[in-house]
């Protein structure tokens, strides 16, 4: 609802400024709609209006297409339908190295934490695994284009690449064993095929994790908006909003997948990108906590 009232107000407000030339112009971020969790949408329209006081007016302007990954990011570099994008912060990917990034880890990391779809007869094999060479017996499938291909192999993880959809049945079928997805993905994506996948579960024991942290990028044509909606996170961070929208939207995730007690797979990240706040630790999941899941409200 705060997405479709602002875009009508984005129409309306536009022809007014247009009518002023002296006014301020307004800044219009411009997005894709139905493009992953509604976590994304509340960030951006509440940073915004943190920064109202400061930086203005605003519009938020929603593009129904669904290009591809690369596609997306030739779009936000031109500016025109698209300015803004959430993709992982990696180097060479998705031409995201092309954009402005706001070094801020949306999920605090969480999209790093990965756990496992699989067959369930293969539950018991999964149980065995103690190290990241193992996971070469288990037959790892993620979709073609992906980054992830990038990183397990770099890691000596061999990956079988399929289109998305074809993985589920390459599931059922056995012929590839497991589906590593982040943890605020693994939960609906499953649920939504249950019906025609049946023997699918997600895997109790294993936690893959590696760095991937989740940043908003920005076209180079509107460096401005760049700025704004750092200010506007940064004062969700200091106010603790950021923190308490993040564990609203995924506390039942992390709750039923019981994070903390599986056993941790770390794997490397060759290709992050440099601009990476390792040291501002507030901006981090971190799973050795003991309260980690005690504290969620």
């Amino acid at each position: 609802m705060v997405l479709v009232t602002a875009l009508v107000y984005i129409l309306v407000v536009t022809s007014v400024y247009a009518q002023s030339p002296a006014t301020k112009k307004l800044d219009v971020v411009k997005i894709r709609a139905n493009a992953g969790p509604q976590y994304y949408y509340e960030l951006i329209e509440r940073a915004l209006a943190l920064s109202r006081d400061v930086y203005g007016d605003y519009g938020i302007e929603l593009y129904a297409g669904a290009p591809s990954s690369a596609r997306i990011t030739e779009e936000v570099k031109q500016g025109d339908r698209l300015n803004l994008v959430w993709a992982p912060a990696l180097k060479s990917v998705y031409g995201v190295d092309q954009l402005i990034p706001i070094p801020i880890p949306l999920l605090k990391g969480l999209s790093g934490f990965r756990v496992a779809i699989i067959h369930r007869d293969n539950q018991a094999a999964f149980g065995q695994i103690r190290d990241k060479l193992a996971l070469n017996d288990m037959m790892i499938g993620l979709e073609f284009g992906w980054a992830e291909v990038a990183i397990y192999e770099a890691n000596g993880i061999s990956v079988t690449t399929a289109p998305y959809t074809s993985l589920y049945p390459m599931l059922q079928v056995k012929r590839i064993g497991a589906l590593p997805l982040g943890v605020e993905q693994a939960v609906s994506s499953l649920s939504k095929r249950r019906h025609k996948f049946p023997d699918l579960i997600i895997d109790s024991e294993l936690l893959i994790r590696y760095p991937m942290p989740i940043f908003f990028f920005v076209s180079q044509s509107t460096p401005n908006l760049a700025i704004r909606i750092r200010y506007g996170l940064e004062l969700m961070i200091k106010r603790g909003e950021m923190d308490e929208l993040f564990k609203r939207s995924f506390k039942e995730e992390i709750k039923s997948l019981n994070l903390k007690n599986r056993r941790v797979i770390s794997i490397k990240n060759p290709l992050l990108l440099d601009e990476m706040p390792m040291l501002r630790k507030e901006l981090w999941l971190n799973l050795e906590d003991l309260n980690f899941e005690s504290n969620l409200p």
